[in-house]
């Protein structure tokens, strides 16, 4: 399993994808991640919690999570 590390005070990003092909990992840091458009599933530890507009997600250290993208999506993250 892939382990991110953050090598600054904070990181922001916006992500914008039709397809996210992302692996399942862990950090060792927080992530905020805010959706702002977009349909699909945040999976974190196993659970998976369907995000949509407006949705609000905390994701703790060594938390293993990724998403699995239905419509083309927009998130901003916030990584401390």
């Amino acid at each position: 399993m892939n382990v991110q590390n953050l090598y600054s005070s904070y990181e922001l990003e916006l992500l914008e994808t039709q397809y996210y092909e992302a692996k399942s990992h862990r950090n060792t840091f927080f992530e905020m991640v805010f959706v702002l458009d977009g349909t699909g599933l945040q999976i974190i530890n196993e659970h998976e919690l369907p995000y949509a507009p407006d949705k609000l997600f905390l994701i703790f250290p060594q938390d293993t999570h990724y998403f699995n993208v239905d419509a083309y999506s927009r998130f901003f993250l916030h990584q401390v």
